[in-house]
């Protein structure tokens, strides 16, 4: 289905849409990747601390 050979015929969304809905979901999770990434490094920063309370 994903490459194109099979197409789903409860989707009605064009091949352009359903890249563009790819591309979305995928830059999400990398901004909440990098997010994860920043919040990490300063915890890591004030480890000597103990528990870090979110």
């Amino acid at each position: 289905m994903e490459s194109g050979a099979l197409n789903d015929p409860l989707d009605s969304r064009s091949q352009t849409e359903k890249a563009l809905d790819d591309v979305r979901a995928t830059s999400g999770v990398d901004d909440e990747l990098a997010r994860l990434k920043v919040e990490m490094a300063k915890d890591k920063g004030t480890s000597g601390s103990g528990a870090s309370g979110s």
